[in-house]
Formats: structure tokens, sequence, C-alpha cells
């Protein structure tokens, strides 16, 4: 006796099955993926959720390798398919690895093609990585490359941007003021012209009106980048709640830059981020220069993190900063003006190398950072007492 029946299980079942797949265990769902249509196309919104392209230009025809071996062919696929890219949420572009057969003759073109085919269908992205090099800036290898890559963060879907060691230019900035969440690492302005130009303006008034920018992270590539970067924030001065102010810790102790900040014009900031290098006093003193900028009433920030970076791979002694004036700092911190803060972070730099990656948390951060709060606990003692310190991690 034969019988002629289905087993049919609802979609949301499915659903989540395939949740605790991509949760779990991706290997899984890739051949759930290939078992049946119904199933490849639950599936492909996972698979296709988190991805990384790497990007690269087209050699001349007698050295391209078959299409299955080049870094490019995702980017291939996805231009080329009318459904997949419409599931992409998170989407990280990266230069692929030059090889040995790159040459001055090769070609962005195909790549441009590419992009701009994928382009329209990118309707659910919501978090846009670029990451360029500090060594060389292959956004500029093609003025079409970097005019399609900056249409992609113009996307109306973009909560999320991170930009790592790009150039950009004047008119680009604007663009950031649209996207609630932004991290430019590295990044600096370059000038159109060969005429030298005065420092960037502040974003006019009237586009701050309309900015929905809130959280801003700029860790600016040299000490002379800084001010350039400094106009995004200001452009967003209305609506600015988080900012994190970084030097970049992977090319030396540098100027943090504090005296380009100005904290009263940020009137909803309830967060604030910035280095601290512990190689001289003058560090410090610009560190209580800029908490001192409260304007005329008392400041919003609730939560102040500071990011210390040293010279050498152990935390200054206390024959050095014994002699700094920390009194100064813990009298304005634990004053009438700094009331509604909650929590004051203490944390080590990251190394970050050249593609913008920071280097993983370790045992050394783990001792440093204890020692650093320990640090503070003694040379702030009107702030420990109020229980606002506490290291990186802990609530």
């Amino acid at each position: 006796m034969s019988s002629n029946w289905s087993l049919k299980l609802p979609v949301e079942v499915v659903e989540f099955i395939f949740k605790r797949l991509y949760s779990d265990n991706c290997q899984s769902l890739r051949n759930c993926a290939l078992t049946c249509r119904p199933f490849l196309l639950i599936a492909r919104i996972y698979l296709f959720r988190d991805i990384t392209i790497f990007l690269e230009p087209t050699p001349p025809a007698s050295v391209q390798d078959p299409p299955d071996n080049r870094p490019s062919r995702l980017l291939y696929f996805l231009a080329f398919d009318d459904h997949v890219a419409a599931n992409i949420r998170t989407l990280r572009l990266q230069r692929a690895v030059p090889t040995s057969t790159n040459s001055r003759e090769d070609k962005w073109a195909p790549t441009i093609e590419n992009l701009g085919r994928m382009l329209p269908k990118m309707n659910s992205l919501l978090h846009l990585s670029i990451h360029s090099s500090f060594l060389s800036d292959w956004t500029l290898e093609d003025d079409k490359l970097h005019q399609i890559l900056m249409q992609f963060l113009l996307l109306p879907g973009i909560q999320h941007l991170e930009l790592f060691y790009m150039a950009l230019f004047q008119r680009e900035l604007p663009h950031f003021l649209k996207i609630p969440k932004v991290a430019l690492i590295g990044t600096y302005l370059k000038h159109e012209t060969e005429i030298p130009q005065k420092r960037s303006e502040p974003i006019d008034n009237d586009t701050s009106l309309s900015s929905t920018l809130f959280n801003l992270c700029v860790m600016f590539r040299a000490p002379e980048n800084a001010e350039d970067m400094y106009a995004v924030a200001q452009g967003a001065s209305r609506t600015l709640k988080s900012l994190t102010w970084l030097s970049n810790p992977s090319f030396g102790s540098q100027n943090a830059c504090l005296h380009i900040l100005n904290l009263p014009t940020f009137t909803l900031l309830s967060r604030l981020a910035i280095s601290l290098t512990l190689h001289s006093e003058a560090a410090l003193m610009e560190l209580i220069t800029l908490l001192g900028k409260t304007g005329d009433g008392e400041s919003a920030i609730e939560t102040l993190e500071i990011i210390c970076d040293y010279e050498h791979s152990s935390v200054p002694d206390d024959a050095m900063l014994s002699t700094w004036n920390w009194r100064d700092l813990d009298e304005l911190l634990a004053s009438s003006a700094y009331a509604d803060l909650r929590k004051i972070k203490i944390s080590v730099a990251h190394r970050i190398d050249t593609t913008g990656r920071a280097s993983s948390r370790n045992d050394r951060y783990t001792q440093s950072e204890t020692a650093l709060l320990a640090l503070f606990q003694r040379y702030l003692p009107n702030v420990h007492s109020s229980k606002l310190l506490v290291a990186y991690g802990d609530e």
C-alpha cells in the first residue's frame, strides 16, 4: 500500500529553525538551502544578511583567472541576481589583496559597473563599512570608483556607517548628518584643486537643523586632520548624544587635539569618550580645560570615557604622575557642574593597524586597565568616593 502525503510546516516554524541554525551553525544552514527551493529562499535571508565583498580591478584578459577563482566573484553574483542583494543588512567593502598579476593596466570599470547594478537592489541595507588603508587609499584609484562608493552611503535606510582611512571631499561631509551612527577612522579631507585652502568651514546651520546624527566616532588620521573632521560634529551639534574623539594610537602618542572641542555647543551630549596621552602633564591640563567649558549651566554628560595612551608597554609610574595637577580634575568632576555624571570609564587605547582593525583584547590590556583604574582612584579621591570610576567592561 502506498501513501501520497506531504508534511507541511508553518513558515514561522521553518524561519525559527533557520534562525537557530544561523546563530549556531552556518554550514548546516547552507546544507539546508541546497535541499529545495523554498528552503533556499528562506536560508538566503540569513546567509546574505552580513557579508564582506572584496573589490579588485580587472586585469588584462591575458592574465585573468577563471571567474570562480577571483575575489570579486561575489560582487558579480550580487550584481546580476535580482533578489539576493535585497537581503543584505550589513555590508563591508574591502580591497582584495593585490596579487603578482596586478599592474597599472588593471581597470576598475567592470567593478564600478557591477557596484552600480547592485546599488538599486540594496533597499534593506542598515550598516555599511568601507575599509581602505593608511598606506594607500584604493578608493582614489579611480574617480568613478570613489563616486559609486559614496552613493552607497546615500541609501535611505543606512543607520550605521564606518569609513576607514578614506579620503573625503568637503562637499561630502553633510551626507554624514543624515545617518544616525557614524565612525570616521583615519579619514581626511582631500582638496579638489591644488590651490591651498583654509581649514573646513562648519557645516551651515540650515543643514544641522535637519541632522539625524546622534552617535559620532572620530579617530583622526593625524593631528592636522582633526579640525577638518570636527566640522561633522559641529554640523550635528543640536542632535549629537554621543561623541568619541580619539587620536590614532598606532603611530606614537599624538596630540588628542581636545582644544578643538567646544562642549557647550552640544546641547544633548550625554556621552563623551576622549583620548588622554599619559606622556606629559600638558595633556591632562588640556583635558581639564575642555571639561571646564560647561557654559552657563550644568553639563548633561552622564558617561565619560577616558582612553589612555602611553609610549611604553607599562603604565607610567608615580614618580612622574604624582607631580601632575590631578586635584583640579578631581574637583571639577565632583562639582555641581557635573551633577548628571553617572560613570567614568577608564580604558587603554588599542593599537589600530593600517586598515583600521583594532588589536584584540588580551590579558595585557586587562592588567593595564586594572592598574590605570587604581591610579585614577588614587589621584581622584572625591570622584572615587562617589563610586563613579569603573574599568572598561564593568558596569
